[in-house]
């Protein structure tokens, strides 16, 4: 894994070898700059990868749909939106886009994938609140939200619990653990 570095590529890790099983969590923890955000991108399909394979249940993720896989992989990143003026339900529902149709128009089972997600972050009192307007710790747990609603058997996490006090770190933990399927979480989970 790597990026280009005017036009030569420039590899941070290699001869990385996973297999990761249904119900699992994972952590890799490592120091600053090792390529652990680098890895979560190649990983879920949004950075290119310098060479190897990368597979979903035997398939190759890069012959894979965008859209079908955001219905397999759901990816918690610790950038934030730009559109800092939309509310926190509309960036929950945003995780509902690879099952709406082209107008964005939400159903029914939509719905009710957000409100469950709403409740299990416990966020219920920040649905109407702009991005603009919440605590990094806030935003931390919508973003988990969005990925919760976005209903996939595997969750990659960058920094999940960054920005939270500890006992929202704990809250957290706890709730990704009891969630079907698989939690990958990259860097440090709860410190001390």
């Amino acid at each position: 894994i790597g990026y280009k570095e005017r036009g030569i590529d420039k590899v941070l890790q290699e001869n990385i070898n996973l297999s990761i099983s249904n119900g699992e969590i994972i952590s890799l923890m490592g120091q600053n700059g090792v390529g652990k955000t680098t890895f979560i991108k190649t990983l879920t399909g949004l950075h290119k990868r310098i060479s190897g394979s990368i597979y979903h249940q035997r398939r190759p993720i890069d012959k894979i749909s965008k859209s079908a896989l955001a219905k397999l992989i759901s990816v918690v990143l610790t950038e934030k939106p730009f559109a800092a003026h939309l509310s926190v339900i509309e960036l929950i529902a945003l995780g509902r886009y690879p099952y709406s149709n082209w107008l964005g128009r939400l159903s029914i089972s939509d719905k009710q994938a957000i409100d469950l997600a709403i409740g299990k972050t416990k966020i219920d009192y920040l649905a109407n609140k702009k991005l603009y307007q919440l605590s990094d710790g806030q935003f931390q747990k919508v973003m988990i939200a969005r990925a919760l609603a976005q209903e996939t058997d595997m969750i990659i996490l960058d920094e999940p619990t960054a920005h939270l006090d500890l006992s929202s770190k704990i809250e957290i933990m706890l709730l990704l653990k009891f969630q079907d399927g698989i939690l990958i979480s990259l860097k440090e989970v709860i410190e001390g």
